[in-house]
């Protein structure tokens, strides 16, 4: 699997995935630091972006295995 997928690929199993400005969502701490993103004037650095990043990856990879399963079960049903 690829470190980064635009929410696209998904679908409407995709809604709640986070994504960066490009609709892009990473599955790394990496992806996510190196991601557009409006900060809105409040642009996290240091430990701050790097805790920011990982949890932001860590939810893109449980919510990205959820949306898999559930569209691998209504392949199964349809």
């Amino acid at each position: 699997m690829s470190d980064s997928y635009h929410i696209s690929n998904l679908g409407s199993f995709g809604g709640g995935i986070p994504t960066d400005m490009d609709g892009y969502v990473h599955l790394t701490a990496e992806g996510w630091m190196e991601a557009p993103m409006d900060w809105a004037g409040n642009k996290l650095e240091g430990d701050d972006l790097v805790e920011w990043a990982e949890e932001r990856a860590d939810e893109a990879v449980r919510l990205t295995d959820e949306a898999n399963a559930a569209v691998e079960e209504w392949r199964a049903n349809n």
